[in-house]
């Protein structure tokens, strides 16, 4: 609509298989981005549920604190090859929270 404010800001890029359809792509506006993944990524163990990514200053310190209070880890701090450093937790309710930062603040 013309007037109307750009909401979504940016495109990220499109990702998947080289011969398929795009498989990942992201959105965003100012310092927030939404991922989106066909066919969706973590769950509650049965594929249905939200994976929500943060980004932190420091992972390894999240994850130390998240060992001090006997939070599920899933996945400890590792780099990615994509770039970031990464863990992922698991909430009571059984949804994913990935915690991220750049890789090279690591």
């Amino acid at each position: 609509m013309p007037g109307s404010p750009n909401l979504v800001g940016r495109r990220g890029g499109d990702w998947g298989e080289s011969d398929g359809p795009p498989t990942f792509g992201a959105i965003g506006s100012g310092a927030c981005d939404i991922f989106l993944c066909l066919n969706g990524q973590g769950g509650r163990g049965d594929e249905h549920g939200v994976w929500l990514s943060i980004w932190v200053d420091d992972v390894d310190a999240l994850h130390t604190v998240c060992q001090r209070e006997e939070i599920v880890v899933l996945q400890p701090p590792q780099s990615e090859p994509w770039g970031v450093r990464e863990m992922h937790v698991q909430h009571p309710d059984g949804h994913v929270f990935r915690f991220t930062q750049p890789a090279h603040h690591h």
